[in-house]
């Protein structure tokens, strides 16, 4: 009968309502006790940004030092007082069921007003126990929310760090890695690899395996080999938007991200050029923060002497001279 299943339903949910309150005051136990100690590994492998982050596992620790308890202590009374009547109204129920299987065709009229009483008993049981774990449950959805957001940008930040130490370019001095993801350059041969951005560039390394052994026509041992399809000083980006980063000077380039990371694209550039990047990354290393000027002090060709006259992007390292076309080192 319908009413049988749902009152089983009901008293299902009361059961898996308390086994997940449980479950959920473990996770987050795990996690604020794991959770310091990845961040700390980043920082020494050199992720120098989103300083939110150990404000906010900070926060978060001190707080569940103070609501933990209480709310494990809730959780446990809340077992106590639904578990011996979920567990009786259970057993009437499987009674019921087994009552009502064996009665001879035409004969369980008798047995409906005992399962209706189920039925209603069930679902009082089942919004008692959501009211009374309200409490509980609000305070530890916000725990869960702020939590994973914090896990979501950790594992951006070691993803970052794993990408970067297999690049085939090496970072300059000063430079430091802030997203690196998987990606599709879409111009020209429409390499897969990776994006990378960190606070002095940008740029998009291709990847290819390279045969080095067959066995006739079948491939027995390969390699991945990196190559750099492109790059540019990150002052020179304009903009990023819809997998296109559009460069001041020149077209842009086309680049498809994964629909579960590619958001992170443009939160990340809007978080460096806002500047808070460069006070993060201040703060973290102990240095004062400095303020990119995008028209510095006149620069001046060693060869021939002609002023530089364009703008100077933030990342670039070296100019073109417009005069005699050789190459200006600014470090």
């Amino acid at each position: 009968m319908s009413e049988i299943r749902s009152a089983r339903e009901d008293v299902s949910n009361v059961s898996r309502m308390l086994l997940d309150l449980e479950g959920e005051l473990g996770e987050i136990e795990s996690a604020l006790a794991t959770l310091p100690s990845t961040l700390e590994g980043l920082r020494h492998r050199g992720y120098v940004f989103l300083r939110y982050l150990d404000r906010s596992l900070d926060s978060l620790s001190s707080n569940w030092r103070d609501v933990g308890p209480p709310m494990r202590e809730a959780a446990r009374s809340l077992k106590d007082s639904f578990e011996s009547d979920v567990e009786s109204l259970q057993a009437e129920i499987d009674r019921a069921e087994s009552e009502l299987e064996r009665s001879p065709a035409g004969a369980t009229s008798r047995y409906e007003q005992v399962v209706e009483s189920l039925s209603s008993r069930a679902e009082t049981l089942d919004s008692r126990a959501r009211q009374d774990a309200e409490h509980v449950t609000s305070s530890l959805k916000r725990f869960k929310e702020a939590l994973s957001s914090i896990q979501s940008d950790i594992s951006i930040a070691e993803k970052t760090l794993q990408l970067t130490s297999q690049a085939s370019f090496r970072l300059r001095e000063g430079e430091n890695p802030l997203l690196a993801l998987r990606a599709k350059y879409l111009l020209g041969e429409k390499n897969e690899g990776v994006f990378f951005l960190t606070d002095q560039r940008f740029s998009f390394e291709g990847e290819r395996d390279v045969v080095l052994e067959k066995l006739w026509i079948l491939p027995t041992k390969k390699r991945k080999e990196r190559f750099m399809v492109a790059e540019a000083p990150i002052g020179s980006i304009a903009e990023i938007a819809k997998g296109r980063v559009g460069l001041l000077e020149w077209t842009g380039i086309y680049v498809r991200f994964k629909p579960e990371t590619g958001w992170a694209t443009l939160r990340f550039f809007n978080y460096l050029s806002g500047g808070d990047a460069d006070l993060d990354k201040a703060e973290l290393q102990g240095t004062a923060a400095e303020r990119w000027i995008s028209t510095p002090t006149v620069v001046r060709c060693a060869y021939c002497g002609a002023p530089y006259s364009r703008e100077i992007y933030r990342g670039q390292t070296s100019l073109r001279c417009e005069y005699c076309g050789s190459s200006i080192s600014i470090g």
